[in-house]
């Protein structure tokens, strides 16, 4: 299922196409019944391209329940994820840290309370917004339909980026992941425009994304950790605020790159691809050179 925008497609269409797409899904993944971690891990991904696809077209009526029905899957998968980010840490750092030391603590992570609730709630959450798709109103074609959303999400970008940089704040560098997220996906529609050029950033956003995931995956482990004087949590604890840090450095030097440019010539940029794009598809298709004859194959 390609994540794109389609050269010869109304926007308005391609926009409801690709939210159709993700809502089914996300909501077959949840219906599905087989393993819950990797259902819900998909299906926030899929709501998450759903919004990228609301705030590209700026609009938003639709985005307070998606980001409900998102906050009830993130809560299943951060039982999840916690677990395994515990483990992987224990696993780099093994001859750092004794394993027997923390067993207590990992009892403790894998406590997760059952979410079959939460699961239906978001089934049912999702059926009403899949229903309501091809009703959105949705009417300004071309490039003029995605620029205003496209330029307010990349501004945002950079404003956090900022922020996170200046404070240094966990929460605000999880507010900046958001909105790098939000411009991968964004990306990912263009990513027809120009493949090599717009591709290469889509790559690096993917990277800056996973760094920042890694961070916030750090951060809710630190929290769910036990509040004990004990040397092994205490040297834990350490070891995670050097993971951060690293992820902290990579990520800003990296973002600093990616959202260098000012939002208007950003978005002026693209929108010059966009009509590169639909001018070529107007052009008659190219002639392929006739294949070379050989001097053998004549007189055969």
């Amino acid at each position: 299922m390609s994540y794109r925008l389609k050269r010869k497609e109304p926007v308005p269409d391609g926009i409801k196409r690709l939210a159709a797409e993700q809502i089914d899904a996300a909501s077959s993944q949840l219906a599905s019944g087989k393993n819950r971690e990797e259902a819900v891990h998909e299906a926030r991904k899929c709501v998450k391209k759903t919004r990228g696809l609301l705030s590209l077209a700026a609009y938003q009526k639709e985005d307070k329940r998606l980001r409900d029905i998102g906050r009830a899957l993130s809560a299943i998968r951060d039982a999840t994820v916690i677990v395994e980010t515990f483990d992987a840490l224990v696993e780099k750092h093994k001859a750092t840290l004794k394993k027997e030391q923390l067993a207590g603590v990992r009892r403790e992570l894998e406590q997760a309370p059952e979410f079959r609730e939460g699961i239906e709630r978001a089934l049912a959450g999702l059926r009403a917004v899949r229903g309501r798709v091809e009703t959105w109103p949705l009417h300004t074609d071309g490039f003029t339909a995605v620029e205003e959303g496209l330029a307010a999400s990349y501004r945002r970008g950079r404003k956090r980026l900022r922020l996170a940089e200046k404070t240094g704040d966990a929460r605000d560098f999880h507010e900046f992941r958001k909105s790098a997220k939000e411009h991968w996906y964004h990306m990912r529609l263009f990513e027809g425009l120009w493949p090599e050029p717009v591709g290469a950033r889509v790559a690096a956003l993917k990277d800056l994304e996973t760094w920042l995931g890694e961070h916030h995956n750090l951060d809710v482990l630190r929290g769910k950790l036990p509040k004990e004087p004990q040397e092994a949590i205490q040297l834990f604890l350490a070891l995670v605020e050097t993971e951060q840090k690293e992820l902290e450095r990579n990520s800003i030097s990296l973002a600093r790159r990616l959202y260098e440019q000012k939002p208007k010539p950003f978005v002026r940029d693209l929108s010059k691809l966009w009509d590169v794009w639909h001018e070529e598809a107007k052009l008659p298709p190219r002639k392929q050179p006739a294949p070379s004859v050989s001097k053998r194959s004549k007189t055969a």
